[in-house]
């Protein structure tokens, strides 16, 4: 929030295409609508959404559903809309990509969501160990680019074979199935090598950026840039009628095998904090020093 003005474009990376469907999963995409949202509505940002090729179509009505208006180009775009990109497949010209739309959005920050994470030898997984390789869009080499501007991003995953997670990937060795041992002929395993800046992890990617967007509607005090929980439903109805899967293959709302009831339920939780702490508080201040202070953190971390 520091690093975002009004006007700043922030960009969003999400979609994970895997095998044998080659088409996207709902985790990541939906987690990213929200944020998007939740970034212009609560900070005037100007999202960039960057993807698959293959995707462009499917994020576009989603965008929509989730209340933001895709524009056809970054530039000249108006308030409440963002924008779409595909990003390459070809590793090796990807890092002149990556500094083309740098070049272009001047972002201030970005955020990946569930998007494959090359291995220390540059290859992509599924949480399986299962190659995924030639259907992910190499936007590592975007976070690369980033990081070397001195670009603030962040990562939100849920099992390490993630962009952003190469903070992690220690553990991720030693604690995830496949983690380490991938048991494709590249052997480097499962664990992303690029980290991000700041980590988030969630039981399912999507919370993760269901949690961030709440975080940011509660710091400027406006719970409306957290959609409804209606427009969620909305949102994985429209991912399946645009062609997107559930993590388990079939095409169903749901969210990592996760039934669209419980991510309403979710959502609305989330509301309630937003609006029940803001009627106290003193109260809920007093109690936010309390778990900072068993942390050992200061205020200001």
């Amino acid at each position: 929030m520091r690093a975002i003005k009004p006007g700043d474009a922030v960009i969003l990376c999400t979609g994970f295409v895997f095998p044998p469907w080659e088409t996207g999963e709902h985790d990541g995409v939906g987690g990213t609508v929200i944020l998007a949202r939740a970034l212009e509505m609560a900070l005037g940002a100007r999202p960039v959404v960057v993807v698959e090729p293959e995707l462009v179509d499917a994020m576009r009505r989603l965008m929509r559903t989730g209340g933001l208006t895709p524009w056809p180009s970054f530039e000249g775009a108006p308030p409440r809309t963002a924008w779409v990109s595909g990003f390459t497949k070809d590793a090796a010209v990807a890092r002149a990509e990556a500094e083309r739309l740098i070049e272009r959005c001047r972002p201030a920050a970005a955020v990946a969501i569930e998007r494959p994470g090359m291995n220390a030898h540059g290859q992509y997984h599924l949480a399986t160990g299962k190659p995924c390789t030639d259907l992910a869009a190499k936007v590592d080499h975007l976070f690369l680019a980033l990081q070397a501007a001195g670009i603030p991003t962040v990562g939100i995953g849920d099992n390490g074979n993630e962009l952003g997670m190469g903070r992690l990937a220690d553990a991720v060795r030693r604690a995830i199935p496949h983690g380490d041992q991938c048991g494709c002929p590249c052997g480097g395993g499962t664990a992303a090598s690029v980290g991000a800046d700041a980590v988030v992890t969630a039981a399912t990617s999507d919370w993760g950026g269901y949690g961030l967007a709440a975080a940011v509607a509660f710091l400027v005090e406006k719970p409306e840039a957290l959609v409804p929980s209606s427009v969620l439903e909305h949102l994985l109805w429209t991912g399946i009628d645009s062609g997107l899967i559930d993590g388990s293959g079939y095409a169903v709302p749901d969210v990592d095998g996760v039934r669209p009831e419980y991510n309403r339920r979710l959502i609305d939780t989330l509301h309630d904090v937003l609006t029940y702490t803001r009627q106290s508080p003193a109260k809920y201040a007093a109690r936010f020093q309390a778990v900072l202070a068993r942390t050992g953190m200061k205020p200001e971390e």
